[in-house]
């Protein structure tokens, strides 16, 4: 590997990389098709601690429930009221900015050597996103731009808030409350940026497990491995949740990363036992469908049938909101048709099947 110096600290920050005596656990490295990213000093123990790290920012999930209204700074305020809010259309493409608005209003009130150790630690993805993103990234920069100068703050230019909010949402960590939270469907408590925790570089068969507890943004996330890694070996923690189809984590990847996923799990042929639960089962009844490599079509291995994938999508979408009405209603048996339903077409470890058997649980026992 190409190894480079410990990633630059902010002024301040209370992050701590895990070591044992003397020996830090973490080296940086880097490659043109990665960028920069974590392996392992020396070989590490299953559920050794890798990494430490307090949020240099933090702010609770917005709107919220109103915890977020009630944490509001004067300064903070100002520039809420000066921001209108922005469409639908930008929440939609721009992921989790929507609740991540007033993470990034605090990050941009940050001072000014602050903000450009964030900016400089951190990529903000801009040359992978889509340029009609990207454009829409800008409009949302130059909104918040007038915004702080509207509230009478330092000014920002809207090319360093675009790069602010790129650099957001690529690196931003949704964090549970300090019970632990529910599930991994449970909506985030809030958002915080940790830009040591950000040379974590995503798979979908991740060696590092990422507890994201952090009570009111005053805890701390904690990484640990999850299984023992060889000197040398990068480290991976998983962006989204790793129980669900291939063809939803790169969906979602896409989206909110703006990368197709190719770690090796997903480049993995999919009648590899481990990676059935992202089949389909044909309307033939005697076959499962599987993507095509390079095609947007799926195809049964039994009959040779097709299917697009948006259609799949579709199905998908339709029975995630399904179960959520039939959860939200209380109704067991709603829930019981909606597992039948998908029973019907996917692997009994579909990530909906599992969720659905999770929900389950609670409503039979109230």
């Amino acid at each position: 590997f190409d190894y480079m110096p410990a990633v630059e600290l902010l002024p301040g920050q209370m992050a701590t990389v895990a070591s044992n005596g003397s020996d830090p656990l973490l080296e940086v490295a880097s490659d043109p098709s990665r960028g920069r990213y974590y392996v392992a000093r020396r070989g590490i123990a299953e559920a050794e601690v890798l990494l430490r790290v307090r949020p240099d920012v933090w702010a609770p999930a917005w709107p919220g429930d109103g915890e977020a209204a009630a944490s509001l700074s004067k300064r903070e305020s100002a520039v809420i009221v000066c921001d209108a809010g922005f469409s639908g259309a930008a929440q939609q493409a721009l992921g989790i900015l929507a609740a991540g608005w007033l993470l990034l209003v605090r990050a941009a009130l940050l001072p000014d050597e602050a903000l450009e150790a964030v900016l400089r630690c951190c990529d903000d993805n801009a040359t992978r996103r889509a340029a009609e993103q990207q454009a829409l990234l800008r409009r949302v920069a130059a909104k918040l731009s007038s915004a702080l100068h509207a509230a009478g703050e330092t000014a920002r230019t809207t090319d360093q808030l675009a790069r602010l909010i790129g650099v957001v949402v690529t690196n931003a960590f949704g964090t549970r409350g300090g019970d632990g939270g529910g599930g991994g469907a449970e909506e985030p408590a809030g958002y915080g940026l940790f830009v040591r925790a950000s040379l974590f570089n995503h798979s979908c068969a991740p060696n590092v497990h990422a507890d994201l507890t952090c009570g009111g943004g005053g805890g701390e996330l904690v990484f640990r491995a999850s299984e023992p890694v060889l000197r040398g070996e990068a480290l991976y923690i998983s962006y989204v949740d790793s129980t669900e189809p291939r063809y939803e984590r790169r969906r979602l990847l896409q989206r909110h990363k703006s990368f197709t996923c190719d770690c090796a799990r997903c480049g993995a042929d999919l009648s590899r036992s481990e990676e059935w639960e992202s089949s389909l089962r044909c309307r033939c009844g005697r076959g499962w469908m599987q993507p095509e490599s390079g095609a947007g079509d799926w195809r049964c291995v039994s009959c040779g049938a097709a299917e697009s994938l948006s259609r799949v999508l579709a199905w998908d979408t339709d029975l995630r909101g399904r179960l959520a009405a039939a959860s939200e209603g209380g109704a067991t048996a709603e829930v019981e048709a909606v597992l039948e339903s998908a029973l019907r077409r996917c692997h009994p470890n579909h990530a909906v099947a599992l969720q659905a058997r999770l929900r389950l649980g609670p409503l039979a026992s109230s």
